[in-house]
């Protein structure tokens, strides 16, 4: 691995890092969404530094190659690698936003409601019985957040990955997740012999 390429990926990773923690502690959805770009392009900048510097080193470059195989077969890396191709090269948008919600009697159960809306009005939301400790709730608050979507490179569909229950995962866990393998793959990159 050539050094110069391997500091430039560890610059790269600083800044995937920046950008993890800039969505962590986001408090508008525009910093969420500016933030998830940004860690697309950090990550693409560490791939592509550590892809220069594996070339003409045999070793390397087998490494390499295992790291492109993983990129191109693991869920999360082949997302958010066509993610930032379309974020950088397509129109579409690479995230939505779910607007805030409110439910009242939610999950299983009789309930009523009783009162006016409008102002100065009241609403008493009243459980008749059936309701489930667990997963009945008399208010029910969602916060606004953002969203991965689908999103197009080359002609191609790919989808946000899920998690165990099948639903797209959140920009912050799959932030967190690509995190972890960049500093993986860097690290990894570090242990092969330097020129």
């Amino acid at each position: 691995m050539k050094a110069i390429a391997l500091q430039q990926a560890e610059v790269a990773l600083g800044q995937a890092k920046s950008a993890v923690h800039a969505m962590d502690t986001a408090t508008k959805l525009t910093e969420i969404e500016l933030a998830w770009s940004d860690l697309l392009t950090a990550a693409q900048r560490v791939y592509s530094k550590l892809e220069q510097g594996a070339k003409g080193e045999p070793e390397s470059y087998r490494w390499w190659s295992e790291m492109r195989h993983a990129r191109r077969t693991k869920p999360i890396l082949r997302y958010t690698h066509h993610a930032r191709n379309a974020d950088l090269h397509g129109l579409e948008p690479i995230t939505d936003r779910e607007p805030a919600s409110v439910a009242l009697g939610v999950g299983p159960g009789a309930w009523r409601f009783d009162g006016t809306l409008g102002p100065g009005g009241t609403l008493q939301v009243t459980a008749l019985g059936g309701q489930d400790p667990q997963k009945s709730k008399f208010v029910e608050l969602k916060a606004a957040s953002v969203r991965l979507v689908p999103v197009w490179d080359r002609g191609d569909k790919y989808d946000p990955p899920t998690s165990s229950d099948g639903q797209p995962i959140s920009p912050s866990s799959a932030a967190h997740e690509v995190l972890t393998r960049l500093t993986a793959i860097v690290e990894d990159a570090s242990k092969l012999p330097v020129h």
